[in-house]
């Protein structure tokens, strides 16, 4: 292991070290074995940009860093979270939402709430809201592997893979949809507004 202010990283890092100007000496701590991983694995988390815009991002890591009680981690997502943009006010809702969201996994583990109850109540709590939005569940064949532009859709989870086992037989021959497909379904799920007639 290096340690010291003598230690200079391997090429890759010290590249990155003229761009950005100063790499945290947290880095000159890590083992040659993984300091090249760990490098471009913090760039590609921390600092590139990705499906969620970059200071919403660090919001989200700033009411994480709350929750774990990290100072580390509050400080560097708090400075992130200013240098893509986030107001002061933005800060403190974010830190505002993640003690709410602590209180209340408190509250509903502490109590031992039944989980399946509780599913079945935000299920249709949201089914309820979607429809007063005039909101639908949709996913695509594509979205879970399959090599298909198909959009399913559906009010409910139950009518949504209703639609999907039927197409899925008629276009995939398939005679159930297999559990590592549900898998994917599921996380594919996303609201979008319901069709006009």
């Amino acid at each position: 292991m290096k340690g010291g202010t003598n230690y200079e990283p391997t090429r890759g890092l010290q590249r990155d070290r003229r761009d950005i100007r100063t790499c945290p000496d947290l880095f000159k701590l890590l083992p040659d074995s993984s300091l090249e991983l760990d490098w471009q694995l913090f760039k590609r988390t921390q600092l590139e940009d990705g499906a969620i815009p970059q200071k919403y991002r660090e919001l989200i890591a700033v009411a994480i860093s709350d929750v774990i009680k990290c100072r580390y981690c509050a400080l560097y997502h708090t400075e992130a979270a200013k240098l893509n943009g986030a107001t002061q006010s933005e800060i403190e809702n974010a830190v505002h939402f993640a003690k709410a969201s602590a209180v209340w996994c408190t509250y509903l583990n502490g109590l031992q709430i039944d989980f399946d109850q509780f599913e079945e109540e935000i299920r249709r709590a949201f089914e309820y809201i979607r429809s007063k939005r005039d909101m639908e569940l949709e996913f695509s064949c594509r979205d879970v592997g399959v090599d298909c532009d198909y959009l399913i859709h559906g009010q409910t989870e139950e009518e949504l893979f209703k639609n999907a086992a039927a197409h899925g037989k008629s276009a995939h021959r398939m005679d159930q949809i297999p559990p590592e497909v549900m898998e994917k379904a599921r996380s594919a799920i996303h609201y979008t507004p319901r069709p006009k007639e």
